[in-house]
């Protein structure tokens, strides 16, 4: 070949060669090849008489002429490259987990630049180096990819595969979940968390115990949890059936002590009196009671009641109070239990009104019981004795015919006083068959009341210590008084109440109460003197008048008053009163009570309806002219109505304008003047 190169190289200087013709061998394809003629393109070349000659391999220079053998070039025939880039190793199908970014390198061999491309530009991406990423997030699913690698003279090689994006990844913990400990009795709460790049649902084994919120993994306690461990598989689990799961223990325990409820408060008892104090407190656990003081108090372990054991003694007892569990938490309290002695002794019998015949001895033995050594007194000295240890009650002087009323008082040794009111009649002894009991139901004239003007009479004894709110109830029938009630401002042991119902004004008064009276009574509180202001407080009465009274006297309800007879100044007072109730067979009132001595007579009254007398419409007697008066009738509810009268509401005592005895005196004056007149004449 060299050869001939030369040698055509040679023909062609000589001008040798006379047509475009280039001679090849046969071998040779040139067909698609590009001939350069120093630049210029040559077109219609015929290579061994052939347009399309068939040689591979075809490069080099070559020289031709033109067909006139006067000119010749040297030519450079390029052969052209068919044939593709050669992967290198082939794409495979990939697997990718979700969530989790794609990234695959491809990569193929030619002998010139190579160019790679791929069918899915939405979701995915592939560089000049063949390396291929995703664009997007990648859901679950099956992409498929056509991966193409081109080189310049348009050779390409394509390969398909398959990305298929799973999830083979559990979720993770986030955080790990940990053993924990809950109080017994309290509620347990836990939350745990996991992460994933699907939607999680949580789960647990003990469903008996426990439950567990499937979206937000939160797990409470099902039920009251007991003392102990409990073992929980916590589970988290993707929509891909991918589960990751842990074992955590919640060990119940008890660290708490019991709670007082109430919290236990220093105690007083009275001396002779059983001590009784209930303490309570509260845990989830069986609780078991104590104290310190065995010895002269008892407790039920069980219950917490707290006894004496002993009969106390004055003083002051400390007691250590304890609750403990059955985790041994235990809780204490340390409270004083004060033995003290307010309650005055007890009469056993009480006192009763007494008769002696007259120039006869007087003998008389009273009894009080009290956990204190007693002493006896009387408050009439004079004519009576007492042995202030035994009680007997004998005449100091020669008694006269008459009642004797005494005072007599039993007092222990703290000064709590209990005492009675009695009467002692000296009598004839042809009077003795009358008693001391009186008819209809009438009671005795101790308080000075005249014996016949008593109804009846009921006392009640309460306990009056300081600060302390005092309430005396009365049910007899007849005794038209429910209550008196007063705060004490000293401790006066037991102090009786008594009230007397009466038939008409207490004799112990000279003038009858305002108005219409619908009931007089006594009330007598204590000793003499120790209703004051000093002793007591706040002093209020209720007491009930029937419906048939109001109604059969034509009487305002709201003019019905307490009356209290004052006697420094010899005046009925009128105490605020106001209606507190009613039934169907009285109307029930509360009056304050005036705080004055033992206090004393008293009587409820009230104001009839006035209206206009029929006959004598026109009346006005003694000039007082028309006087308006509110009118309302005898029903429950009043009535607006005003009506006019010609009454005086009030009679005085005294007419101010034309009375009729004014005028008879006048003129008897008048005749008396004449009369001395005519003797001075004379």
């Amino acid at each position: 070949m060299r050869l001939f190169s030369k040698i055509y190289i040679l023909l062609i200087f000589l001008g040798l060669v006379g047509s475009l013709m280039i001679t090849v061998a046969a071998q040779y394809d040139i067909s698609g090849y590009v001939f350069d003629n120093n630049g210029v393109d040559l077109q219609g070349v015929t290579v061994n008489n052939n347009t399309n000659p068939s040689i591979t391999n075809a490069s080099g220079y070559y020289i031709f002429s033109n067909y006139d053998n006067t000119s010749y070039s040297i030519i450079n025939i390029t052969g052209k490259d068919k044939t593709a880039p050669i992967w290198d190793p082939t794409p495979t199908d990939q697997n990718v987990d979700l969530g989790v970014s794609f990234s695959y390198d491809v990569n193929a061999t030619d002998s010139k630049t190579i160019n790679y491309g791929i069918n899915d530009t939405d979701n995915f991406a592939i560089d000049s180096k063949g390396l291929i990423t995703n664009t997007t997030i990648l859901s679950l699913g099956v992409y498929g990819l056509n991966i193409t690698a081109t080189h310049r003279s348009s050779n390409e090689n394509w390969c398909i595969i398959s990305v298929t994006v799973q999830d083979d990844t559990a979720p993770i913990w986030n955080p790990t979940p940990t053993d924990q400990n809950v109080d017994l009795g309290v509620s347990f709460i836990y939350g745990v968390n996991a992460t994933d790049s699907q939607t999680i649902t949580y789960g647990i084994n003990d469903t008996d115990n426990f439950k567990i919120n499937p979206s937000t993994g939160l797990i409470e306690n099902n039920i009251i949890l007991s003392l102990g461990v409990y073992v929980l598989n916590i589970t988290a689990t993707d929509l891909s059936s991918n589960e990751n799961w842990r074992i955590i223990s919640v060990t119940v325990q008890d660290e708490t002590a019991p709670i007082w409820d109430p919290t236990p408060t220093n105690q007083n008892v009275y001396l002779g009196v059983g001590f009784n104090y209930d303490v309570n407190a509260i845990d989830p656990q069986t609780i078991t009671y104590g104290i310190n003081d065995t010895v002269n108090f008892k407790m039920n372990p069980s219950t917490g009641l707290i006894e004496n054991n002993i009969i106390l003694a004055l003083g002051v007892y400390v007691l250590n109070i304890t609750a403990t569990d059955l985790s041994s938490n235990e809780n204490w309290s340390i409270i004083s239990v004060t033995v003290q002695d307010y309650t005055g002794p007890i009469w056993n019998p009480i006192p009763t009104d007494q008769n002696v015949d007259i120039g006869m001895s007087f003998s008389y033995d009273v009894n009080a019981t009290d956990s204190q050594t007693i002493t006896y007194g009387i408050n009439n000295t004079v004519n009576f004795k007492i042995n202030s240890s035994t009680g007997l009650i004998t005449n100091n002087t020669i008694l006269a015919l008459g009642v004797y009323v005494l005072n007599i008082t039993a007092t222990d040794s703290s000064s709590n006083l209990n005492w009675c009111i009695i009467s002692v009649t000296v009598q004839r002894t042809s009077d003795s068959s009358g008693g001391s009991s009186g008819g209809g139901g009438g009671g005795s004239g101790t308080s000075g009341e005249a014996f016949e003007n008593i109804v009846c009479t009921e006392t009640d004894r309460q306990f009056v210590g300081k600060d302390l709110n005092v309430k005396y109830n009365y049910i007899l029938e007849g005794n038209y008084v429910q209550h008196i009630e007063f705060t004490g401002l000293t401790s006066a042991g037991k102090v009786a109440a008594k009230v007397e119902m009466l038939n008409h004004t207490s004799t112990i008064v000279d003038k009858d109460a305002p108005d219409i009276v619908f009931n007089n009574l006594n009330v007598w509180v204590g000793n003499m003197g120790y209703f004051s202001e000093n002793n007591v407080k706040d002093p209020t009465i209720t007491f009930m008048v029937d419906r048939s009274w109001v109604r059969d006297n034509d009487i305002i309800q709201n003019t019905i008053s307490f009356y209290s007879y004052n006697d420094y100044i010899n005046t009925w007072e009128k105490m605020q009163t106001q209606k507190i109730g009613e039934d169907s067979a009285s109307y029930q009132f509360k009056a304050n009570l005036p705080i004055r001595g033992s206090l004393g007579p008293m009587a409820i009254s009230g104001r009839e309806v006035i209206t206009n007398p029929a006959s004598e419409p026109n009346a006005d007697p003694g000039g007082l002219g028309m006087i308006t008066t509110p009118f309302q009738s005898n029903t429950e509810q009043p009535t607006s109505k005003i009506a006019t009268t010609t009454l005086p509401v009030t009679w005085t005592g005294i007419w101010k304008a034309k009375v009729p005895g004014f005028q008879l005196l006048a003129a008897l004056i008048a005749l008396i003047t004449l009369f001395f007149i005519s003797r001075r004449k004379d």
